[in-house]
């Protein structure tokens, strides 16, 4: 099965520690890459300001913590719209969410040690496609 991505777009309550985000434009990579819309990802930051980050699948087994190059990713992107990013990702039912920090140092060699991502509390899914998610 190939992977397959969307963006979230949406807002961040502060106050609350919340998100509150909507699947927009899916698009489906290969059985061990996703593939995602950069082009409508920054033209929809540039008119609405409303990227919050991406859903992702993985492979049947591959459970939901982020790859290396999912790391490295989400690095990037918060680093080039300049703000922490939400990062879904789903094997089968399960569907795990992790905040990457806007933080240049997330593309060098100590991506992986978890030092500018963390696992959000819990995800609630209020229609297959709107989530509320909590730090």
């Amino acid at each position: 099965m190939n992977e397959k991505c969307w963006v979230l777009v949406g807002k961040q309550t502060k106050r609350r520690r919340a998100w509150v985000a909507k699947k927009r434009r899916r698009t489906v990579g290969s059985p061990t890459s996703v593939e995602a819309d950069w082009r409508w990802v920054l033209a929809r930051e540039e008119s609405h300001g409303d990227v919050v980050g991406f859903f992702h699948t993985h492979p049947d087994g591959a459970g939901t913590r982020p790859s290396a190059r999912d790391i490295r990713t989400m690095g990037a992107w918060s680093s080039a719209l300049g703000k922490p990013l939400l990062c879904l990702i789903a094997d089968g039912e399960t569907v795990s969410g992790y905040v990457f920090a806007n933080d240049e140092s997330a593309n060098d060699e100590r991506a992986d040690d978890e030092s500018n991502w963390k696992a959000v509390k819990s995800i609630d899914e209020k229609t297959p496609r709107r989530y509320a998610i909590f730090e």
